[in-house]
């Protein structure tokens, strides 16, 4: 999308936006061996510091398909100029990713390398995710309302994430299983009303100053 589409990524940038890094292929890092995710990461990161102002230093492992399989890439990340990461999904409830037993709160996954975690909701022993993606197309609006506020209760910001399709209701349907139809198409004509309410409703900022506020907090660097 960069490559293809400059003048977004610096319309972005210019509007106040902060930019970080999803990979160039959107390849699973099960599926990848350290030396093929490190050549896919520094592509996708030299499309993007060359169109923007200002550093490239978040990551998100596509999927979030940074697992206890995959630990190998937090050190790749750091090498590469990467200072946070959100590929950590500490829930144990989904087939093809997360960390059930991972922590809640930001913590060095490597040396110099932050983790800020998805946001997960502890209740009555179990965790559930808080909004994003087919969470917030799937939950009721209330539902998604009332986790964010528990987990700001909680002292913690709720990470909120989106894809573009999940706003086109008119998108060409695929064919998946029924499940997989499911989570991918339900609720797409009410994704944008419903952005537009939590906008309103919540406070919101970029995950850059949240980083280093944690970062600060937790000196010095290392991994637990």
């Amino acid at each position: 999308i960069a490559e293809q589409a400059p003048e977004l990524i610096r319309a972005i940038a210019a509007a106040g936006h902060e930019l970080a890094c999803h990979g160039y292929h959107h390849q699973r890092l099960h599926q990848l061996d350290p030396a093929t995710f490190a050549a896919d990461l520094a592509k996708a990161l030299a499309v993007l510091r060359e169109l923007g102002p200002l550093p490239i230093e978040g990551y998100r492992a596509p999927s979030f398909s940074l697992t206890s399989r995959t630990m190998w890439a937090p050190a790749i990340l750091r090498e590469q100029g990467i200072r946070w990461d959100s590929s950590v999904f500490p829930f144990g409830g989904h087939p093809e990713y997360g960390i059930a037993d991972a922590p809640l709160d930001p913590y060095w996954i490597a040396d110099d390398l932050l983790e800020l975690p998805m946001s997960v909701v502890e209740l009555g022993g179990r965790r559930l995710p808080c909004p994003g993606g087919g969470y917030f197309r799937l939950y009721p609006y209330s539902l998604s309302a009332a986790l964010i506020r528990r987990c700001n209760e909680a002292g913690r910001p709720a990470i909120f994430y989106a894809h573009p399709w999940e706003f086109d209701p008119e998108q060409p349907r695929m064919p998946l299983s029924p499940i997989k139809r499911f989570r991918h198409y339900n609720n797409l004509d009410k994704t944008l009303a419903r952005l537009d309410r939590l906008l309103g409703e919540f406070a919101w900022g970029p995950m850059g100053p949240w980083a280093e506020s944690a970062r600060a907090r937790l000196s010095p660097a290392r991994a637990a």
